[in-house]
Formats: structure tokens, sequence, C-alpha cells
């Protein structure tokens, strides 16, 4: 596991994380991102147009990200099952999700890593052969120093698309989906949101506050640290809540109150500082369409029965969203 996962950017320090981040930035360039827009959109109203009632994550929420990151990448659409089963057993690990004994956690897990990391090096080796406009591609260019002709390696090609499949699809899934459900537990912001189209901006920011996709982070202290009267030395570890920082009433008034038009709203569901999602302008694109379009083309939306959380300890994610639609 550590072999396959330990060189990934996220758990990297500088300077290979420096190095990582700089080669993998021209893959995720604003206007690149940007004009995925038009695609996202025409995938999300499909997606909704087709829905009638049912589960709204495997039939909305799951999907979308799914088949964006595989279009980013230039792999068929059609595979996409077979990165949402990788993606899952990796959360096994990554995010302390599912009952199973740890051993066996880590056998499936591993098991899904291989087949990955065969399938993105035969994705490799086919874009080397006929490059695309895809992101893959992008990832392939010469980023780096031209003198030095620093580039990702095979490795390093298979981790960033390891961490793209993950990250984007886990991340943006619960974004979606707990978005939603916070609304149809305020129907109050639901009609707000409702009565005002232009106000999806704000209100996924504020979405991401209330209850964003990731709880905790985890790191290791570097240096000798007080905080708050409490030190913490080099060598422990150390579990960044998230959930609990986008709720600090010393940061936000009413912090448990939902309110779409919160500003200023200095919410970090994303991270902070070197390690924050180098993606977080793609989800959040996303989640802006998709909330939007749910809430535009789905009016009689509720909920159909209690939703059920995954037994995760750093992700917040739902295992299922059932609801009702009427036209």
């Amino acid at each position: 596991m550590l072999e396959l996962i330990g060189e990934w950017m996220v758990v990297s320090d500088p300077p290979a994380h420096t190095r990582l981040r700089r080669l993998a930035a021209g893959a995720f360039k604003g206007q690149r991102i940007s004009a995925m827009g038009e695609q996202i959109t025409a995938l999300v109203d499909e997606l909704v147009e087709a829905f009638t009632g049912g589960d709204l994550i495997s039939e909305i929420a799951y999907p979308l990200p799914a088949t964006v990151i595989a279009m980013m990448l230039g792999a068929p659409v059609a595979d996409r099952d077979r990165f949402r089963e990788w993606s899952d057993e990796l959360a096994l690990v990554a995010f302390g999700a599912g009952g199973d004994a740890r051993a066996e956690r880590h056998e499936r897990a591993l098991r899904g890593l291989r087949e990955m990391d065969a399938y993105f090096r035969e994705l490799i080796a086919l874009r080397r052969r006929e490059p695309g406009e895809d992101m893959l591609t992008a990832l392939m260019a010469a980023d780096g120093d031209p003198a030095a002709g620093d580039r990702l390696s095979d490795d390093e090609l298979v981790s960033m698309c390891a961490l793209l499949l993950f990250a984007g699809h886990e991340t943006t899934t619960n974004s979606i989906a707990n978005a939603t459900l916070a609304l149809l537990r305020h129907p109050d912001q639901l009609a707000r949101l409702r009565a005002d189209p232009e106000l999806i901006a704000p209100a996924v920011e504020e979405l991401l506050r209330f209850d964003g996709p990731i709880k905790v982070l985890n790191r290791w202290v570097v240096a000798e640290t007080e905080i708050r009267g409490r030190r913490i030395s080099p060598g422990e570890r150390v579990h960044l809540v998230l959930a609990s920082a986008n709720r600090d009433p010393e940061k936000f008034a009413d912090p448990d109150t939902l309110d779409l038009a919160r500003r200023p709203n200095p919410q970090i569901a994303f991270g902070k500082g070197i390690h924050a999602c180098i993606g977080a302008q793609l989800a959040r694109m996303e989640t802006r369409i998709a909330v939007a379009r749910i809430v535009e083309r789905l009016p009689g939306l509720a909920l159909a029965a209690e939703p059920r959380w995954k037994p995760s300890l750093a992700s917040r994610s739902l295992e299922q969203l059932r609801v009702e639609v009427t036209r």
C-alpha cells in the first residue's frame, strides 16, 4: 500500500511536493477547467432529466464526477463504474471506512489499486502514441524546466491519475449529496435559492462550510508547537478537523445556521496552504451546476427515507440519499 500511494502529491512534503504540484498545475489551469463548463452542464441536464426518484447519489451525485474524470483522463466513459470500485476500495484505507477487519480492508484495497495501476499504465501508453486534448496528455507535457527536461515519470503519472480519480470522485460526490440533503432539511433556504438562482455561488460556499465532504485531515508535527496552552511535539500525529473549523464561532456568526448568502465566508472545505485542493475550481463548478439544476428541474424533491452515512473517520459521506420527485 505504501509503495503505491506513498508518493502521492497530497502526502509529500517540499521539495518533492513543490515539484509535483508545479508539474500538475498546467493540467489544472483555470481556462482549461472553465472550458469544461458546457460539457458538465449538458451531462448534469441529462442525469437530472432522467431522474424520477430513488437514490440521488447513485443516479446523479456519483455518475457526474466519475464521467467528468473519465473525460478529463481521455478514458472511455463506460469505465466509470470501474473507477467507482477502485475509489471505494481506496476509501476503505484512506478514510478508515467500512466495518471490515483492518487486514481484510487493506487486502481489498490493494487488489483494487493493482488493477487501477495496470489500467492507468495502459492508458498512459495509449496517450503517448495518440496524444489528445485531455488532462492526461497535458500532464505528460514538459511543464517543468525545459532545459532540465523535467517531467512526470510513468510512476508519477499513475499516481496523479489515481489521485485525480480518488480525490475528484469522492469529494465531489459528497459535496453534491450533502448540499442537497442540507437544502432539503432547510426548506426556507431551498425556497430562497429557487427564488434567486443567482445566489448559487455563495450558496455552494455556505453548503461546503455547513456540511463539507471532508471532516478530518491528518498531519505529522514537524516542529514544537503550542496552541492555546497545549504543546504538541515533532513526530506526533494530529487531526485537523475541518468540520469543526467551519463551525468556529470566532470566524462565523451563528455557525450552526445555514445562510446561503453568508458573507464573509472564509470556509476551508478544500483545505488551506500548500496542500489546498488543486482541483477545487473543478469541484466547485460541478457542485454549482449540479445543485442549481437539481433545485431548478426537480421542484417536488423530498426525502423518501432517513439518509444513511458511511462509517468513515475522515470523509463526510452518505451511503444513500433516497428522494421522491414530483414534477
